[in-house]
């Protein structure tokens, strides 16, 4: 029986290999589901110049139970496009449903799609106000 020895050098590079998917992707370890109820401390469009993507609006939600597992546990993004224009109604409403909630301090609870901002925000998709 002959036992074949794989440097270690290459045991190295193919484990660090497999890593980096999940080094660099924050979506790779996010997850999909609802938090608790919260109440929204801020809603965030930042000005063109400023160098934003103009159609993602953040909003900070003071809730304790995230499961995303992205890095920022109480902040969250979402983008007003659509591939259709039934999506771009739907995020219409739920931005409204989010201004209305943040005006009457009235808690809410987010439905988060298990993607992750570059910045550290889940991805919201739904709202229960």
């Amino acid at each position: 029986m002959s036992i074949t020895r794989v440097p270690l050098h290459r045991r190295a590079l193919s484990s660090l290999a497999a890593l980096l998917p999940l080094v660099f992707s924050n979506a790779a370890i996010a997850a999909a589901g609802w938090t608790d109820f919260g109440t929204i401390s801020s809603v965030e469009q930042d000005p063109a110049n400023y160098g934003s993507v103009t159609n993602e609006v953040f909003v900070v939600v003071n809730v304790s139970s995230n499961p995303s597992g992205c890095s920022n546990g109480i902040g969250f993004f979402m983008s007003l496009d659509g591939p259709t224009q039934a999506d771009v109604d739907r995020k219409k409403r739920l931005f409204s449903m989010l201004l209305l909630a943040r005006s009457t301090s009235s808690p809410v609870r987010l439905f988060l799609t298990g993607v992750c901002h570059t910045v550290g925000y889940a991805e919201l998709d739904g709202l229960v106000l």
